[in-house]
């Protein structure tokens, strides 16, 4: 102590040096190169070998759920091209919200009313903006879609637990201080792969508005996450229901229905029999016993529990599993070779008829009328005269078929939340719910609508987003959605604007 005392400043400082270079060397060269010959030393080498299929298996797992994740059906907007946009704007205008808009497959840049609208009805506009044409194909992707999502969302939980057991059945093998300061790289070493617990892999799709000037932009944004794509489900199965009646009997799967059917089969593969008190991180997954593509419905007794490599291995093929070692449990459904179609609307019409034209014993206890003589007034004629044809063109109430009252109705409940031209609502009922163009346009003009009073309310939901110049608001009405020029200019004028 006393010698250091009679050091000099430059003496210690000479002292510190050298001692900091050679902590520094032992770190950065002599700690690496223990690190590795412990790891490739006999020792790890065997506690490495006592987990190798544990590993293995953990690491399908990971690959598994990594392709769960993924497997979504990849929905976009219609590729309009792609374009670089030059501001040679004389008066060095500042533009700023250009600079930030979107652009992907998964931005639809649109007027504000419609932006607006979609944060009113998402679904509806979702469909329309994103090319989702609601049907069967549709349906079945977006329930394949969320089953591997459900799957997802709960296999990754599961893989964390296994390789914590993994980890936890070495504990005692590998020296503390190593599990402290290096458990990457016993990861690593071991061959475990990075088990990522993000969400990020929900896709989202927006909905974006930027004013003609740039300085205003706002957005509405769907993201399709578990709870997002069951209410879409729901949604859809109702929009083909109303237009299939064999997909109306489908039931949906939901997350409830799910843990219904591993409940039923006792949280136990239909296939193997392996069950989670075999392997309490087993990852289970619900299949149709016999495919959508091929006839199938998401029912109760079209479901079955399968281990995620059971249901992977299986595909579309439709198996009748015996399971002899799970009498107790409920067996795979009987399958047939073609699945018998529900009756349509169209079959019951036709057995209607042959049963109204075929001689039966109610023909004969009740004979058809004679048929009045064209020329005879007789009591009946005078008291309840038949109806003349109305023209197809009329607009009372009672001229319309049943297709163009229902189309008279969805036209009633758009205006409830949203303002139209005659033109874009005619569009919105031929594009979006798919009437025909002809009932479409018999169902608006049957409405009594005021369409400068539908000009006035889309011109101040504009003006609620962004400013305009007298002309671009009647371009904003004209251009984009769809009124004609005599009813911008006079909804335009109509407003008291300064």
């Amino acid at each position: 102590m006393d010698a250091l005392l009679n050091l000099s400043a430059f003496e210690l400082l000479t002292y510190f040096c050298l001692f900091g270079l050679l902590v520094a060397f032992l770190y950065h060269y002599i700690y690496p190169l223990l690190l590795n010959a412990y790891f490739k030393s006999d020792s790890f080498t065997a506690i490495k070998n006592t987990v190798q299929q544990h590993v293995a298996e953990c690491n399908d797992l990971n690959d598994h759920i990594e392709d769960l994740k993924y497997s979504y059906s990849d929905v976009a907007s219609t590729n309009y091209g792609e374009a670089d946009l030059t501001d040679s704007s004389r008066y060095n205008m500042n533009r700023p919200k250009w600079a930030g808009a979107m652009k992907d497959s998964r931005t639809y840049r649109c007027s504000s009313s419609v932006a607006k609208s979609a944060d009113d009805q998402p679904f509806k506009y979702f469909c329309k903006y994103f090319n989702v044409s609601p049907n069967k194909d549709s349906l079945d992707k977006f329930e394949q879609a969320l089953n591997n999502f459900a799957a997802a969302e709960q296999g990754k939980y599961l893989l964390a637990n296994e390789r914590d057991a993994i980890l936890f059945e070495i504990r005692n093998s590998i020296p503390s201080f190593l599990q402290r300061h290096h458990q990457d790289r016993i990861n690593e070493e071991l061959g475990l792969k990075r088990v990522s617990l993000a969400k990020l892999y929900f896709p989202v799709y927006t909905f974006q508005y930027v004013s003609a000037g740039g300085n205003s932009r706002f957005s509405t944004s769907i993201e399709f996450n578990i709870t997002k794509l069951e209410e879409f489900i729901v949604y859809l199965a109702d929009l083909v229901s109303f237009r299939d009646s064999v997909a109306g009997q489908r039931a949906l799967m939901t997350t409830k229905l799910r843990e219904e059917i591993k409940t039923r089969d006792g949280y136990t593969c239909q296939a193997c029999g392996l069950s989670t008190k075999d392997e309490p991180n087993l990852l289970l997954e619900i299949d149709h016993i016999i495919p959508l593509s091929k006839g199938g419905v998401t029912s109760k007794d079209n479901l079955q529990t399968l281990c995620w490599k059971c249901n992977r291995s299986k595909g579309s093929k439709i198996l009748n599993h015996s399971a002899p070692e799970r009498t107790s449990l409920k067996q795979a459904l009987p399958v047939p070779e073609t699945p018998p179609p529900l009756p349509t609307m169209n079959d019951q019409r036709s057995s209607e008829s042959k049963v109204l034209n075929s001689p039966s014993k109610l023909d004969m206890t009740r004979p058809k009328a004679k048929p009045q003589p064209s020329s005879g007034a007789s009591k009946l004629d005078m008291t309840r005269p038949k109806a003349k044809p109305q023209p197809s063109s009329g607009t009372s109430k009672f001229d319309m078929t049943k297709a163009e009252t229902n189309a008279s109705r969805s036209a009633k409940e758009d205006l409830r939340y949203s303002s139209y031209s005659r033109k874009g609502l005619i569009e919105q009922l031929y594009e979006i719910q798919e009437y025909t163009k002809d009932e479409a346009k018999t169902a608006v003009d049957s409405l009594d609508i005021d369409w400068v009073e539908q000009a006035v309310k889309s011109a101040k939901d504009d003006l609620r987003y962004s400013s305009y110049s007298r002309k671009g608001l009647i371009e904003q009405l004209y251009e984009i959605q769809e009124y004609t020029k005599d009813e911008a200019k006079t909804a335009v004028d109509s407003l008291d604007i300064d």
